[in-house]
């Protein structure tokens, strides 16, 4: 081994026989070439690392370890990843070349070799290897700029719909270290489903128009952690003017965003609960208030605490804020469990991460807070909020182990009733609180008298309702349901009246939604059930054939989780045959809170009840659905039945729905048959059976045993 010190690019040459060596040195004496040798494909390997020549000549056929193995180790060790190596060989097969190649060879010459062109050869080889070392010093450079920056560029080719990206995009999104993969939806599903819409459409745009886009918008990662980029991109043309590319950065700007959310939560936010202050709650309202539909109603309900400065001027202040921080969190509890709420928020939109919430809630400053609902669709959905929450708020309070009883006051302003100004519901409201305050605390009052005397006709409703419970005031009146096919009773259907003492006969119509804000159709439904199967039992004691009752039921009684249980009890209890119960709900009920509704339907079904779907049509499910939910009976609306015989549209639609709901092993009951061409419609259709006022309207139980019961082959071609 020998050794020529020269200022200049070094070079390797590695053979076993010295007179090959000493050609090349001789072919190379003319060029300023530092040259040093090996002899040995491991000598070579450790002078590779210790010298760091700037290209290696390399024979291939070797004693001991050939040049094949000598290249491959090479190319293994961090100063041989890029390094130009020559091969040497005799042999001019391909099949040599190929596998030298393989082996990470850069090049190759035969031998003997021509001096000369050793020299341009290797010129062109330090040459190209000494650009591509500082393109690949420029990429290191940019690359870590760009990680420093958290920026990532990519490019998307429309022609083969693939894009290439950069390794930083890989670090920010979480994708595995590929360069290049097919715009896959798995790489787009991945884009947060608030944003995904947004991004979309703004691609789109900038595709068509042949444009420049920025957006902001979020990601979400593999390990369902969530960033948020900040992406800019431009529209490339060819030559005919058709858009070809897109190309791109995207910039992973989270950090950024907790810190303007922090900005925002000083500058928004209230420090003790974490809502809204004033200042973003005057926001919130104009953006409600710009978003509302000229027939809808929009409440701001003011709220303060009764004897607050009482509180904190004898327990301190830090007290007080944490008696405030759980007056917060039982206000939004109470607020959310309200009967406002549950009808207006289904599918619990307010416990999902939207941008835009249904619902505000804002505190003030000290013990104030706001409530704005949207679309009221009437007065009395505000007053139903402020009973829940005063209801809510007369529970006690322990605070740092004192119990504590508060009251609050409230006001309401309403939309457009009391004014459309931002500025003026808010001060109304406020006002209202005032009047409140004056007449003792711990209650409600609208701005307008008139609000004030609808609110309070609810509320005597309400007190009527309980007193009726109470005085069992309530009665069942039946309806039959009879065969189409053979002119016989088969069934009925137990509607509840109300016998009010000054009224008279009051139906369900006019109190039912009533009962189901306040809770009160829980034991009411329970009165049902129970009345209903004592009359079955007495029906059945006097000799005539069991029938099947239908019972309506309400969203409410199917949330109860125990509502399963008390019906069980009230069938072992009357002794009845539960197969002689229908249960009747409608298609809202069925689609509210899907998956319970079908668990304590399936529950019901076990203890071996019927289940009806009631007023089919009229809600947002369908045939196909209804394969999924455990129903035996499908109740055609009335509103279809009313025109059937005028309206091709109706006809059609009633003869469908009964071939479909045949094909699926459902019963269909039309309501509402009034005419006699109805019924013979219905009948020649198939349908199974009837029920309306053609047959009789619903009666008590004393008048229905008497004309139906006594005579059951009851004639259906002409009203009773």
């Amino acid at each position: 081994m020998s050794l020529t010190k020269i200022d200049n690019k070094t070079i390797l040459i590695v053979d076993d026989d010295q007179a090959i060596r000493d050609l090349i040195r001789q072919s190379l004496a003319d060029e300023c070439y530092q040259l040093i040798e090996a002899e040995s494909g491991n000598e070579a390997i450790i002078m590779s690392e210790q010298m760091r020549p700037d290209l290696i000549i390399l024979d291939l056929v070797m004693p001991g370890k050939d040049g094949y193995t000598t290249c491959q180790e090479i190319r293994q060790t961090k100063h041989g990843q890029h390094l130009p190596i020559i091969i040497m060989t005799s042999l001019e097969d391909m099949e040599s070349i190929g596998r030298a190649y393989k082996a990470g060879a850069t090049d190759f010459i035969l031998k003997p070799f021509n001096p000369t062109l050793l020299v341009y050869r290797l010129q062109f080889l330090l040459m190209t290897a000494s650009t591509a070392r500082a393109l690949r010093e420029s990429e290191n450079r940019l690359a870590t700029a760009q990680r420093i920056a958290k920026l990532g560029h990519w490019e998307w080719t429309f022609d083969d719909n693939r894009i290439t990206w950069s390794q930083e995009i890989c670090h920010i999104l979480g994708l595995p270290q590929s360069r290049t993969s097919m715009l896959s939806p798995g790489l787009v599903s991945r884009i947060h489903p608030d944003d995904l819409n947004r991004v979309k459409d703004t691609i789109k745009k900038a595709i068509r128009a042949k444009t420049a886009y920025s957006i902001e918008h979020r990601f979400v990662r593999q390990d369902d952690s969530v960033r948020t980029v900040f992406q800019e991109a431009e529209v490339f043309v060819d030559s005919t003017g058709h858009p070809e590319k897109m190309v791109g950065t995207l910039q992973d700007i989270t950090s950024r965003k907790h810190t303007e959310d922090k900005i925002k939560t000083l500058a928004y936010y209230n420090k003790v609960t974490g809502l809204p202050n004033r200042t973003l709650l005057k926001r919130l309202l104009i953006r409600r208030l710009s978003l509302i539909h000229a027939n809808q109603s929009l409440a701001v309900l003011t709220l303060n605490l009764d004897r607050y400065k009482l509180i904190t001027d004898s327990y301190g202040h830090g007290f007080g804020e944490n008696l405030i921080r759980k007056v917060a969190i039982k206000l939004i509890r109470s607020i959310k469990e309200s009967s406002y709420f549950s009808r207006r928020d289904p599918h619990h939109i307010f416990l999902q991460e939207t941008r835009d919430k249904p619902l505000t809630i804002a505190h003030c400053d000290g013990d104030e807070f706001v409530i704005v609902l949207p679309e009221i669709a009437e007065v009395d959905d505000a007053a139903m909020v402020a009973r829940s929450i005063n209801k809510a708020l007369a529970e006690p309070f322990l605070i740092s182990g004192q119990e504590i009883r508060i009251t609050a006051s409230i006001g309401i302003s309403v939309h457009p009733l009391d004014s459309e100004n931002t500025d003026t519901l808010l001060k109304h409201s406020a006002t209202a609180l005032y009047h409140a305050k004056r007449q003792g605390g711990n209650g409600y009052k609208f701005y307008t008298e008139k609000m004030n005397a609808k609110a309070f006709q609810r509320l005597s409703l309400e007190t009527s309702l309980r007193k009726a419970i109470d005085e069992n005031q309530f009665e069942i009146h039946y309806q039959p349901k009879l065969s189409l096919a053979g002119n016989r009773l088969i069934g009925m259907e137990a509607l509840l009246r109300w016998q009010h003492p000054q009224l008279g006969l009051v139906t369900p119509g006019e109190f039912i939604n009533v009962t189901e804000e306040t809770g009160l159709i829980v034991p009411l439904g329970d009165w049902i059930f129970n009345t209903v199967c004592r009359q079955i039992k007495q029906w059945q004691d006097h000799g005539y054939t069991p029938m099947t009752v239908a019972i309506n039921l309400s969203t409410v009684q199917l949330q109860q989780k125990d509502f399963h249980l008390r019906l069980s009890r009230i069938l072992n209890k009357t002794g009845i045959n539960p197969q002689l119960i229908e249960l009747e709900i409608t298609e809202s009920m069925l689609m509210n809170n899907m998956d319970n509704t079908i668990t304590m339907l399936k529950k019901l079904r076990t203890l071996g009840m019927q289940i009806a779907l009631d007023d089919f049509g009229t809600g947002y499910s369908s045939l196909t659905y209804l394969k999924h939910f455990p129903v035996n009976t499908l109740k055609i609306d009335r509103s279809f039945i009313q025109h059937v015989t005028v309206d091709p549209d109706d006809a059609s639609i009633v003869s469908g729905v009964i071939a479909l709901a045949h094909n699926m092993g459902l019963m269909v009951v039309a309501e509402g048959i009034e005419e006699a061409n109805q019924l013979a419609f219905l009948k020649q259709t198939g349908c199974d059976f009837g029920q309306g006022y053609f047959f009789s309207m619903p009666v008590n139980v004393e008048t229905f045993t008497s004309n139906f019961l006594k005579r059951p082959s009851h004639n259906i071609d002409s009203a009773s």
